[in-house]
């Protein structure tokens, strides 16, 4: 149903139920019209949600470049976006799906998670002109805000609260989806070569301090098809989507680099030892044993090295 990154969190977890609940109170509140959610990013849209509408121009799963859809307007300006004609409104007149859908009432409002991100967008069309009103975009508000919070609470139960990687739990749940995958997946695993020393000469606090640093520098290194875990303690991992080792090494390097630069700021040791392995040399279920083997190994060299 969605799309990989942080969106994919949610379809593992129980969030389609709540998104069709959502849009059932909305067609009971304001009609039945063409009622949709979506996700959204800076590059994509996706209609991840719609009721009413049975035909194939317009269905679940379609996907756009953000500029081709209504929502790129939601999602620049976190309002909401009411239209009386589509095909008359200089923002929406020239799109291909204003006409492929047979659009002329609009009404969106935005998803806006706690972090101030644009989740995505609860909307709703019709092929006739001025349908919705203020009252329409007042009940697309409240029911947004409500399924802002409830994916607020889904992502809190999968992230670490220290980094914002996610944890454990989120790394079975990704287990789970992906062991029936054939393409390849690299994992990379990383701990800080002096972290007890670091604890015990300047205190957990400074560790703690460390620990938020790694998190940071893992999320500014990694790309798109990627996501980061923080296990406990200072064990972190990186899980790359469609990348082999020789293709992840470049981020895995980004990693190191930036963590022996955190020394500078905090006055510590900050350098990390790493361990590389991806499915063509062994499975998915036994990816983190292997990287931890191999993260030992780069330890027993010293550290601040890359082992595969």
């Amino acid at each position: 149903m969605m799309m990989f990154g942080e969106d994919h969190v949610l379809e593992t977890l129980t969030f389609s139920k709540v998104v069709q609940d959502i849009l059932d109170m909305a067609n009971d509140l304001i009609g039945k019209h063409t009622l949709f959610i979506s996700y959204m990013n800076h590059k994509n849209f996706q209609v991840l949600k719609i009721l009413n509408r049975p035909d194939e121009q317009f269905k679940e799963g379609l996907f756009l470049p953000i500029e081709e859809s209504y929502c790129h307007i939601l999602y620049k300006n976190k309002q909401h976006l009411l239209l009386s004609d589509s095909m008359l409104d200089e923002r929406t007149k020239n799109l291909t799906i204003t006409e492929a859908a047979n659009i002329r009432s609009y009404a969106g409002v935005p998803i806006v998670l706690k972090n101030g991100v644009v989740f995505g967008s609860l909307c709703s069309t019709n092929e006739q002109v001025a349908q919705f009103n203020g009252h329409t975009i007042s009940v697309l508000e409240k029911l947004a805000s409500f399924l802002s919070y409830c994916i607020d609470l889904e992502l809190s139960s999968v992230k670490d609260a220290l980094t914002g990687l996610y944890n454990r739990v989120f790394w079975k749940h990704l287990l789970t989806r992906l062991s029936g995958e054939k393409m390849i997946q690299t994992f990379l695993m990383l701990d800080v070569d002096s972290f007890k020393a670091i604890n015990d000469q300047f205190g957990h606090e400074q560790g703690d301090a460390v620990i938020v640093e790694i998190g940071k520098v893992i999320k500014e290194s990694i790309p798109e098809y990627a996501y980061g875990f923080r296990f406990g303690g200072d064990e972190f991992g990186v899980l790359f989507y469609g990348k082999s080792v020789d293709e992840s090494m470049i981020f895995a390097e980004k990693i190191r680099l930036k963590s022996k630069q955190i020394t500078n700021m905090n006055k510590v040791d900050s350098s990390v030892s790493i361990g590389m392995v991806d499915t063509t040399i062994t499975t998915i279920k036994e990816l983190m044993k292997h990287a931890d083997r191999l993260m030992y190994e780069s330890k027993k060299k010293g550290g601040n090295c890359i082992s595969l």
